[in-house]
């Protein structure tokens, strides 16, 4: 092996098929880029051990493994893919196209494996597999520098860069007539779930046709790809379905999922919808019930047989509050629609906390586990926290007394995950809105180089040629930290772009704030944000060693911008250079305005 290389094994059917032609150019492809070199078993001198220890031997030697799939499958291939998954060898599977009439059980089975453990992309031509195989192992030596960088977080980062990758626009928008094709063989990946949907896909096309038919189709784009595809439908009045919501899996990963939900929910609430609601796959839960639960949506319960038999489907739903809630009504607004309303029962009231037991899942023994509800949004969670912790140090009996379970150790070390405060309260009933919730908004100006990566404007996204997209619905914003203090979780952050533009296009919520080193805040948020560590290290230089990280999701785009006139209007001492604090009146004003 090529010390100075990584090596990448090919893998694919020898004798079932002739794949020749693709062994070659996908070895052609591997050898076009500087750090890697093929391993291929045709190409290997010959040795005295079995041909199976030898390829099983190279893939546990390899850095990279590249599966071609075509119309079969062997034991072998098998072997080399359970191989290289048990030495933690990456796998990129690249597909051959094939009409689904001509499928074979054995591509199928080999396809629904795939989907379950990578990535994969699919190939007409043997142009297109060279592009593929290029970019796919560009990416992944991308994605393994940044994780080796992660994981030195407690090294010293000062003689490490950051590398970005150059990706394509991401646009979201409602499918047109154009679409058909892409929405068509998107939707049918899906059949290994949903055995009958070749007989509703034409229905899904049917919307396109005829818009006012109820149903509402919605692709994501990355380039001239389609990427994912979200389709919902009115089910009764103020009810939707979520009816699917499916990301192709060379797609996975740059968060088309996120744009996707988070689409869907901000189009309900402005049509007004009282509940959205969500099934899925059973054995898809580990992916998709975390990206549900983070825009609000709770599982209520699990369907048998409904679309296989012997199979179980999760159904989720978000409830939309269009209300205001004051800090000092926000206890009884838990009490009612989290507690009341959900079925949750009360374990313990620290007045300035609630531990909660949420309802068993309909159709399952599962119990939700017991999470810490904070009543006041003037503290910190953390402050909770501790009054909590103090409340029971050296007395886990009080704990297993009162939910009738052994007392767990790291109950207290995981507080992220089982406490809910006001952002979460705001996330979960989305579009509720909590005034004085504590803390000030703040305005930071962004160059339009800057704005255009970290918050891209939607409605011009498909004039743009594909260009330094950061493709995330959440992100990381680094500045000064100057006035760090006055921020805080649920707080907002408008973002004025600097000349030409001289507006505000929107605002986002604040989910954490961190003001540390360079080296801390890469290894808080690694590849978010758009500066590298380099810059990130200039700005600590200018200010005492210390960069403000700031985290925020639910972007909102102001359909028009607000201009640097009308803010001035608003806030006389506004600075358009720097950062401006502003209290909850002119919060509500700005957004008012816009």
């Amino acid at each position: 092996m090529d010390g100075t290389k990584l090596q990448v094994f090919i893998s694919s059917v020898m004798a079932a098929e002739d794949l020749s032609a693709e062994r070659n150019a996908a070895r052609e492809a591997i050898e076009s880029i500087t750090l890697t070199v093929p391993w291929a078993f045709e190409s290997s001198p010959a040795e005295p051990s079995p041909a199976s220890d030898v390829y099983l031997r190279e893939v546990r030697a390899s850095d990279i493994l590249v599966l071609l799939v075509s119309n079969t499958q062997t034991a072998a291939v098998q072997a080399e893919l359970d191989a290289a998954q048990a030495s933690g060898t990456p796998i990129l599977a690249f597909v051959r196209s094939f009409d689904a009439s001509e499928e074979t059980s054995e591509r199928r089975e080999l396809l629904r494996w795939l989907r379950t453990k990578v990535k994969y992309r699919i190939f007409a031509t043997l142009e297109e597999l060279k592009d593929s195989v290029v970019g796919s192992i560009s990416s992944e030596i991308v994605r393994g520098y940044r994780n080796y960088r992660e994981r030195l977080k407690e090294q010293d980062l000062r003689t490490l860069f950051a590398t970005r990758e150059d990706v394509p626009s991401l646009i979201v928008s409602d499918a047109t007539r154009a679409d058909k094709t892409g929405v068509a063989s998107t939707l049918g990946e899906l059949r290994d779930w949903y055995p009958g949907i070749d007989a509703w896909i034409p229905r899904v096309l049917g919307d396109l046709d005829s818009p006012s038919g109820g149903g509402r189709v919605r692709v994501a784009r990355l380039g001239q790809e389609t990427a994912g595809v979200a389709v919902s439908r009115d089910k009764d009045v103020e009810i939707r379905k979520l009816s699917t919501l499916y990301v192709r899996p060379e797609f996975r990963g740059e968060a088309v999922g996120p744009h996707l939900v988070h689409a869907e929910v901000r189009r309900a609430a402005r049509d007004r919808i009282r509940k959205l609601y969500v099934t899925y796959a059973d054995e898809l839960r580990p992916d998709l019930e975390g990206l549900f639960r983070r825009y609000g949506f709770v599982q209520e319960g699990v369907s048998a047989g409904r679309y296989r038999s012997g199979q179980a489907e999760r159904v989720a739903g978000k409830i939309f509050v269009y209300d205001k809630t004051s800090a000092d009504e926000f206890a009884q607004f838990v009490k009612r629609h989290l507690i009341q309303e959900r079925g949750s029962r009360v374990r313990r009231d620290l007045r300035s906390a609630l531990l909660i037991e949420p309802p068993t899942i309909s159709g399952t023994a599962e119990k939700s586990r017991f999470q810490w509800v904070v009543l006041s949004t003037s503290r910190a969670p953390e402050d909770d926290y501790e009054t909590c912790r103090e409340r029971f140090r050296d007395r886990e009996w009080d704990f297993v007394s009162l939910t009738g379970r052994p007392a767990s150790t790291s109950h207290w070390s995981h507080r992220k995950r089982n406490w809910i405060d006001g952002y979460d309260i705001a996330s979960e009933f989305y579009p509720l809105e909590i005034h004085d919730a504590g803390g000030e908004s703040m305005i930071c100006s962004i160059l339009p180089r800057f704005a255009d990566a970290l918050i891209p404007r939607q409605r011009q996204l498909a004039l743009l040629r594909p260009s330094r997209l950061q493709v995330r619905p959440d992100n990381v914003y680094y500045r000064a930290p100057t006035m760090h203090q006055d921020l805080r979780r649920g707080s907002r952050v408008f973002f004025y772009v600097t000349e030409p533009e001289k507006a505000i296009r929107g605002y986002a919520r604040i989910k954490n704030t961190l003001a540390g080193t360079a080296e801390e805040c890469i290894s808080a948020y690694g590849a978010m944000g758009i500066l590298d560590f380099a810059e990130l290290e200039q700005i600590a230089r200018s200010n005492r060693g210390k960069v403000l990280a700031i985290e925020f999701d639910w972007y909102e785009e102001f359909e028009r911008p607000l201009t640097l006139a009308r803010l001035i209007r608003l806030i006389p001492n506004f600075n358009p250079q720097g950062a401006s604090v502003i209290d909850g009146a002119t919060d509500r004003r700005l957004r008012g305005i816009a």
